[in-house]
């Protein structure tokens, strides 16, 4: 059964189950670096938000040989859990007053998301783009953000550089910068599977490689613009820094050494990236460098 089929089959079972009480539609959603997937939401005009459950990972379930109408009884089971119970008052977005205080900034890759950044206000950064998101304060939401598009600048009456200025004394703020060493990152992934298996004992070698991010580990290769963070690190390791772009969410910062090859380091983020990131969550194949000296990033 081809994907579209499925996805009509669940459609059907949903609206089997539902009645006549609510409307079941499924669209597409481009998601970051034009990744494109299908949606299926349920809405009944009683609330004006509703999640949006994908069917992607569904499907391949169904490939394995699970049941249409099991399948469908756990996508209803989602929007049960997760629809939000009442009408979410959208006044703290639509009031730009109460908006900007909510507002930062993340990292997106400018090739991949051309189609998307016609829709987004943004600021062009190396091979990057700088876009803005609102930050959902909203305890049933969880951390939920809002991308913040060119309509919505209309509403406000603001422009991009406004925006960005707002971010740049936000994000730092509401996203604090979180730089640990690889080995401590390991140590605590040991640690949570040593809870889950008897304790495996395992030597961490040091790797001379730092991970920086922020506290909440969303979106956070974007610390590498927060002012003082790459200059502080720089300083106190003397050296320039190399950087490379795990993800959208972290990079690895390596203090700089003279044998340092460029192009392995370029293949190597390119492999990693093609191998074990989720294309949604891929930054860039390039590698940069902090000059500690003028204080600036550059493409190495």
């Amino acid at each position: 059964m081809k994907f579209s089929e499925f996805a009509e089959e669940i459609k059907l079972q949903l609206e089997d189950i539902l009645k006549q009480e609510s409307t079941v539609a499924i669209h597409s959603v481009t998601k970051n670096n034009g990744v494109v997937l299908h949606g299926i939401t349920i809405t009944n005009g009683k609330r004006n938000i509703s999640p949006t459950i994908y069917l992607e990972e569904f499907y391949g379930e169904f490939l394995k040989g699970k049941k249409i109408p099991e399948i469908a009884g756990e996508i209803y089971g989602i929007y049960e859990h997760d629809t939000y119970k009442e009408n979410l008052d959208l006044s703290f977005f639509t009031d730009y007053e109460n908006a900007k205080d909510n507002i930062v900034y993340k990292l997106v890759n400018y090739e991949k998301n051309k189609e998307l950044l016609k829709e987004v206000p943004h600021v062009r950064y190396l091979d990057l783009a700088i876009v803005f998101y609102c930050l959902v304060k909203n305890e049933e939401l969880g951390n939920a953000t809002i991308l913040i598009r060119n309509n919505h600048l209309s509403l406000w009456k603001q422009n991009a550089n406004a925006i960005y200025n707002v971010a740049r004394n936000n994000t730092p703020k509401l996203l604090p910068p979180d730089l640990r060493s690889m080995e401590e990152i390991l140590e605590e992934l040991l640690a949570v599977r040593e809870e889950d298996e008897d304790g495996m004992a395992c030597d961490i070698t040091e790797t001379g490689m730092y991970v920086l991010s922020n506290k909440s580990r969303m979106y956070g290769a974007s610390v590498i613009m927060y002012e003082h963070v790459l200059s502080s690190f720089a300083r106190q390791k003397k050296r320039d820094l190399i950087i490379l772009p795990s993800s959208i969410h972290e990079v690895i910062l390596i203090p700089y050494e003279d044998n340092h090859d460029r192009e392995y380091l370029k293949q190597m983020v390119a492999d990693v990236n093609r191998t074990q990131v989720d294309a949604q969550e891929v930054l860039s194949d390039q590698v940069y460098m902090y000059i500690r000296d003028e204080k600036k990033i550059v493409c190495m």
